[in-house]
C-alpha cells in the first residue's frame, strides 16, 4: 500500500511517498481502508521535530475517514467511519489502524465527516471546559482555521457574541461563520469574557491581555506558548486553563459523546482543499503558510 513516510525531521520536503505492507490489527484495533485523512497543524509540528519524544521513521496522520475492513465488532464491518489512528500516527496511508471509531451517517460526505470529527469535537469540548454560555463574549484567534471556524459556529450557537481574529483576506469568511471579524493588526479586540487561543507567541499574549475572566490555551501555531503576565492574571482574577491538556484527559466515553455531538451538530465544515496523497507537501504548505480557511485533507481513494 502507499503511504507518506517521514525519515528525518525538517521541512515539508521530507514527506515521501513509499510502498509498504498493510498493517495487521491487534487486539481491539480496527483496520480501515482510508478514503480521506485530515492534515493537522500538529502534523507539521511533529514533522519539524518540535516534540522531543517523537521518533522517526513514522507515517503521519491522526484522523481518518474510510471503510472498516476488519473489526472485532462485526457490526462495524463494511461501515463508513471516522476514526483516530492508533498511536496518533499512520493516517497518511491507504490502510490504517484505529482505536476510536465512529460510524458516519448515510449521505454525509466523508470529507465533511472527517473535517467535523476532529475540529468539531474539540470545539465542543473546549467550550464545555471554558463554560461558555449566552452571556459571554468569546475571542477566538485563528478564527478561519479548522478548529477556529468550528469554535466560532459552536459559540455562536450557544448565544455568545464571538469576536474572530483572522488575516484581512479571511474577514468575510469569519463573518459568515457568525463572528465579528477583526484582524491581527486591529487595535481594538474588545473586552471578551473568554479567550480561546491556538496561536501563542505575541498574538496569544495580546489575547490574554484583553481577557476579562477566562483564558483557554489549546495550541501554539506560532511555535511558542504565549508569555503570560502573572501579575495581570492575579490582579484581574483570570482563570487560565491549559485547555488542550484538559481535553486530552477526557474519558473515552466523553470523547465518543463529543464526537457524536459534532457529527450531528449541523455545523458547516469549511474545507480549504483536498489534495491527493502525492501532494502532501502542498497540504502541509497550506497550513504553514496560513493559506487555509477551514480543513486541509488528503484523498487516498
Amino acid at each position: 500500500m502507499r503511504v507518506i513516510r517521514v525519515h528525518e525531521f525538517g521541512g515539508a520536503e521530507v514527506l515521501r511517498v513509499e510502498e509498504v505492507g498493510r498493517p495487521e490489527p491487534g487486539d481491539g484495533q480496527v483496520l480501515v481502508e482510508v478514503e480521506v485523512a485530515a492534515v493537522l497543524f500538529a502534523d507539521t509540528l511533529l514533522r519539524r521535530g518540535t516534540v522531543p519524544s517523537w521518533a522517526v521513521p513514522y507515517v503521519p496522520g491522526f484522523e481518518i475517514g474510510g471503510v472498516v475492513v476488519h473489526a472485532e465488532d462485526q457490526a462495524l464491518a463494511g461501515r463508513r467511519v471516522v476514526a483516530r489512528t492508533s498511536g496518533f500516527q499512520g493516517g497518511y496511508a491507504e490502510f490504517a489502524l484505529a482505536d476510536h471509531v465512529h460510524p458516519v451517517a448515510d449521505g454525509m460526505p466523508i470529507e465533511h465527516a472527517v473535517a467535523l470529527f476532529g475540529g468539531g469535537d474539540m470545539a465542543i469540548g473546549l467550550l464545555d471546559v471554558m463554560r461558555v454560555g449566552a452571556a459571554d463574549t468569546v475571542l477566538v484567534t485563528a478564527a478561519a482555521g479548522r478548529i477556529g471556524s468550528m469554535l466560532v459556529q459552536a459559540a455562536h450557537a450557544r448565544g455568545a457574541h464571538v469576536i474572530g481574529v483572522t488575516s484581512p483576506d479571511k474577514l468575510a469568511a469569519v463573518k459568515e461563520l457568525g463572528a465579528q471579524p477583526v484582524t491581527y493588526d486591529d487595535e481594538n479586540w474588545g473586552e471578551p469574557s473568554v479567550v480561546l487561543d491556538s496561536v501563542g507567541g505575541e498574538v496569544g499574549g495580546r489575547a490574554v491581555a484583553v481577557a476579562q475572566d477566562r483564558v483557554g490555551l489549546y495550541g501554539y501555531t506560532s511555535g511558542q506558548w504565549p508569555q503570560v503576565d502573572t501579575a495581570l492574571i492575579a490582579q484581574r482574577g483570570l482563570t487560565v486553563v491549559g485547555a488542550s491538556g484538559v481535553l486530552q484527559r477526557r474519558s473515552s466515553q466523553r470523547q465518543r459523546a463529543d464526537a457524536e455531538t459534532a457529527l450531528n451538530s449541523g455545523m458547516t465544515a469549511k474545507i480549504h482543499a483536498v489534495h491527493p496523497l502525492d501532494r502532501a507537501v502542498d497540504a502541509h504548505n497550506d497550513l504553514e503558510q496560513r493559506r487555509n480557511t477551514g480543513a486541509v485533507l488528503l484523498r487516498l481513494k
